[in-house]
């Protein structure tokens, strides 16, 4: 499906011109609809839902970036956006877009743990490091955990424009004990090389992080889908000097 309803949510303190041109970038689609939300400064779960909601044009440097999107359906709520009201959007939103100071203070707030499955919204969330505008690199870790491979398949569908425009590398970090049929590994790297572009693949285990800057890049940032549970904690601490987009799914 390439139409998209996209919830960009937005600090009205900080510059948001990057997080507008990385949405228009890899979502430029003319069906996508995008709701352009500007968050207030100290979001309450306990806060009532605003009643109102006026439709404005954008100031002139947010129009320049929308107007990316061809023909799009794209729209800004003026109005100061709860937590609810970001968790309602959310509901029926394909993505959430956010950048990452934001959605740490969420976190904080409710008490929320930084991880997949986040229970904050309904949807998958794209956080997006502050000022980043573009993505260099995807690193997939297929760490043998049940739900790695429906993840995987689910930010390719997702993100397939930067899926298929960006250097890609899989770091196979499965338990020592585990097996996976040859054939089946194959059919694997097969299929993620139909929707990852330059797909490099490394088998990794606690024994060789160390090389991990001989397979990807740290100059240069990475989007990296969060982990589920903590099989591979040591591998993504490695990993934790380079600057991340997550998708958290």
């Amino acid at each position: 499906m390439n139409r998209k309803r996209i919830l960009l949510c937005r600090n009205q303190a900080e510059g948001t011109d990057p997080l507008l041109s990385l949405t228009s970038h890899y979502f430029n689609s003319s069906d996508n609809i995008l709701v352009n939300l500007r968050l207030k400064a100290n979001p309450s779960l306990s806060e009532e839902l605003s009643t109102t909601a006026v439709i404005s044009p954008p100031k002139k440097r947010v129009r320049s970036a929308i107007n990316r999107l061809p023909n799009s359906k794209s729209f800004t709520r003026s109005y100061e956006a709860t937590l609810r009201d970001i968790q309602r959007e959310a509901q029926f939103s394909d993505i959430l877009v956010i950048e990452d100071s934001y959605y740490q203070q969420l976190c904080d707030q409710h008490d929320v743990k930084e991880s997949a499955s986040s229970p904050l919204v309904s949807c998958p969330i794209l956080v997006a490091p502050v000022g980043e505008e573009r993505v260099d690199q995807v690193i997939l870790v297929d760490d043998g955990a049940l739900n790695t491979c429906q993840q995987i398949k689910q930010m390719a569908c997702l993100l397939p424009r930067l899926c298929l425009a960006t250097p890609t590398t899989l770091l196979i970090a499965r338990p020592p004990n585990s097996y996976v049929p040859a054939q089946e590994e194959r059919l694997w790297i097969e299929y993620l090389k139909l929707h990852f572009a330059h797909l490099a693949v490394y088998r990794v285990d606690h024994q060789s992080t160390h090389m991990l800057p001989v397979m990807v890049d740290y100059n240069k940032n990475a989007l990296l889908i969060s982990p589920t549970d903590t099989s591979s904690a040591s591998l993504y601490q490695a990993l934790a000097p380079i600057t991340q987009f997550k998708l958290i799914v």
